[in-house]
């Protein structure tokens, strides 16, 4: 069994959409490799860090799904960290052991939020998880607050032997259920802050109001939230959101719940053993640490694939211009999905082509939908136009040009169209294809859904 079918299987009894289930597993193996793995030059390391912004209406599930993301993240206590990951010595195990205990400490000190103070010792998290709402002064705190430090065996050219190394990161994971709760104050300070650690950077420095200048060393965040499109395209609107953070992002959207469920059941002991099963992989994932090797064919074949991807927009699979800044990043975002599929089921170092394959496929997948996260408000346009187009197919069916005669006055073109897309990717409509007698040619035909 893998590990995304023990996801499945825990999550099998919530309501929300399978793709906001997907992401949150995609997500959750990203956070939890955290500033430690990475592929790519050391000059352009690229890390699974990700932000993912579940998007859909009140209700559908988009808490439930990240509610159980968390639960994961913030099983694991510092104290259960992996001691050793390589075969050490006493001494160097003595100096293990030692660089744990201190992070244990200065994590229980600085963690502790004052109203906890009183009370006895909290655990500190293995994988450092910011506040459910934030400030961005809070935000730049935790973040340096989070350092944890892994201990890996390394060789040394000048003595010619194995050395004990330690790596220290400041690696911080949101699990928002409202996104709104992290861009409610200084919104341009907190997306700024989100920008420069996205690529997580060696060093990032920052203006603080009390300290001047600080720094992060070797900062990383990765975000998972949920809102609503009209949330979403307020903060557009309102350029508090511009192309830098969209590029950035992976905005999945659904429009309705998978299923209906009045009370989510408790789980089953089956389920539970799945539930032990991929914590203690995520366990495993949080020893990981160094460079994951990808084969030469492999970047050749992802050389090829991104020359003929940029040749034409033809290869894109939806050229809606909402997408446009994610499309200059795609090349990034297949890295960071690929790492995701392949650390979900394996240990190995070495990430085989097929993953990256599989990665491209996910992408292709969802972007077919990723637009309408910022096009479903009652104000919109593609909204009013897609209403106009399902009263008119309550006539029957119809081809394009009797469609746009029909609505054209109420946008453009690129506008009808999206408004198609959404009909047919949400199951409103289904399209259907006809080669007519006359001129032989195919025309498409659209219809409301039985």
């Amino acid at each position: 069994m893998t590990n995304y079918e023990r996801w499945l299987s825990l999550t099998s009894g919530l309501s929300s959409p399978q793709n906001y289930i997907d992401w949150s597993f995609r997500y959750l193996i990203g956070a939890s490799l955290q500033r430690r793995v990475w592929v790519g030059p050391s000059h352009q390391q690229c890390f699974p860090d990700m932000y993912v912004i579940l998007v859909g209406r009140p209700g559908i599930g988009k808490g439930l799904a990240i509610r159980e993301v968390s639960s994961a993240l913030s099983y694991w206590k510092l104290k259960d960290a992996i001691k050793y990951n390589s075969k050490l010595d006493e001494v160097q195990k003595l100096t293990a052991d030692s660089v744990l205990q201190s992070d244990i400490e200065n994590a229980q000190s600085n963690e502790l939020q004052a109203s906890n103070k009183k009370n006895a010792i909290v655990d500190p998290l293995l994988i450092p998880l910011a506040a459910d709402a934030t400030t961005y002064e809070a935000l730049v705190s935790a973040v340096a607050s989070s350092y944890r430090r892994i201990n890996y065996i390394a060789f040394d050219e000048k003595i010619q032997q194995n050395v004990l190394k330690i790596y220290g990161h400041s690696s911080l994971c949101f699990s928002l259920q409202e996104l709104s709760s992290l861009l409610r104050a200084r919104t341009n300070d907190t997306v700024n802050y989100l920008l420069g650690l996205y690529d997580c950077p060696e060093d990032y420095t920052y203006d603080t109001k009390t300290k001047g200048k600080d720094r992060v060393r070797r900062g990383c965040l990765n975000l998972l939230a949920g809102t609503t499109p009209s949330f979403m395209r307020s903060i557009f609107d309102s350029k508090l959101v511009d192309e830098g953070l969209s590029s950035r992002t992976f905005f999945i959207f659904s429009e309705k719940n998978r299923k209906s469920v009045f009370f989510i059941p408790e789980l089953t002991d089956e389920q539970k053993q799945h539930k032990k099963e991929l914590y203690d992989h995520i366990r495993q994932l949080t020893g990981l640490y160094g460079k994951a090797r990808v084969s030469q064919q492999t970047w050749d074949f992802l050389a090829d694939w991104w020359d003929n991807y940029e040749k034409s927009l033809d290869n894109r699979s939806n050229n809606s211009v909402k997408l446009m800044p994610y499309y200059s990043r795609k090349n990034i975002h297949v890295m960071k999905v690929a790492m995701a599929i392949h650390f979900a089921e394996s240990l190995d170092m070495t990430i085989p082509q097929l993953c990256f394959e599989q990665a491209i496929n996910v992408l292709e997948k969802e972007e077919k939908n990723m637009h309408l996260a910022l096009m479903m408000d009652g104000t919109n346009p593609i909204s009013k136009i897609s209403n106009k187009i399902i009263d008119y197919l309550k006539l029957g069916r119809k081809n394009f040009v009797d469609i746009y005669i029909h609505v054209f006055e109420m946008g453009t073109k690129q506008q009808i169209e999206e408004a198609l897309s959404f009909l047919t990717d949400t199951g409103k409509a289904t399209l259907e294809s006809e080669v007519d007698e006359i001129t032989t040619r195919s025309v498409q035909y659209w219809r409301l859904k039985e």
